[in-house]
């Protein structure tokens, strides 16, 4: 994560987009909000392209968020978000995001509950608190949702019955892997967590007592860590089996899991 500094002019540029009336933004909609990015995806920027990954992704924030909120998050500015809504055809970000609001609404109804709060003032930290809660639950929901049962059939199989499990992850993901590797621990014994002690170099060292008969579990959260890619190009090598748990079917560690 990565920490910007306070730009008057994105500022501006922010509230001058909330203040966008609505209308112009091809009122027809005879396509969806989420099928015209996917249908333009390749025509766009390195800078858009991004952006929209990051909607895809966090469709419930991109519904919800102001626009210099949501562009802090993608790493972009407020002008690149307002571009990416040009490229799409939108007057500005306040018109697609009214689009991308109206196609999932009906999905999930936390949205349709949430923005009924945010229409109504509120002085302190719940509605904050409120939207994250909310944030989550939706995300659970798509997660639930979206899920196959046979992977996790497999990956329940492996936990069981390995030899020995070794888990990692890398920089936020570091702690969900503690977390995985302590909570695993309580239900079956040999499960190290590669991340604890020594430097970049100690999860390979670990590895090389690993073999065949035992499991390399990498968990794998944007923003992507090579280091996690090269440890699971070492294990592969040495035929230790790779699960992975990710946020998306396009990530880097996606392919490598096996």
């Amino acid at each position: 994560m990565r920490a910007q500094a306070h730009d008057p002019q994105a500022s501006a540029e922010a509230l001058a987009e909330d203040a966008v009336p609505p209308g112009g933004e091809d009122d027809a909609a005879a396509v969806g909000a989420s099928q015209r990015l996917t249908q333009r995806f390749a025509a766009l920027t390195p800078t858009q392209r991004r952006l929209g990954d990051y909607v895809l992704a966090h469709r419930f924030e991109a519904a919800t968020l102001a626009i210099d909120e949501l562009a802090r998050r993608a790493g972009v500015s407020v002008a690149s978000a307002n571009r990416f809504a040009r490229a799409l055809d939108y007057p500005a970000w306040a018109a697609f995001r009214r689009h991308w609001q109206a196609e999932l609404q009906p999905q999930t109804p936390a949205l349709a509950k949430l923005l009924r709060q945010q229409q109504r003032p509120h002085t302190d930290a719940a509605g904050q608190v409120r939207a994250d809660l909310h944030t989550a639950a939706a995300d659970l929901q798509r997660c639930a949702r979206d899920l196959a049962d046979a992977p996790l059939r497999e990956l329940a199989e492996r936990l069981r019955s390995a030899r020995r499990i070794a888990v990692f992850g890398s920089d936020v993901s570091g702690y969900l892997g503690g977390y995985f590797a302590s909570y695993l621990s309580l239900f079956r014994a040999d499960v190290q967590n590669l991340a604890q002690g020594g430097g970049p170099g100690e999860p390979f060292r670990r590895l090389l007592d690993l073999g065949g008969e035992d499991l390399l579990l990498l968990l794998s959260l944007p923003r992507y860590s090579t280091l996690t890619l090269e440890l699971a190009d070492f294990a592969a090598k040495r035929g230790v089996p790779v699960a992975a748990i990710t946020d998306s079917p396009g990530a880097p560690i996606a392919s490598r899991a096996r």
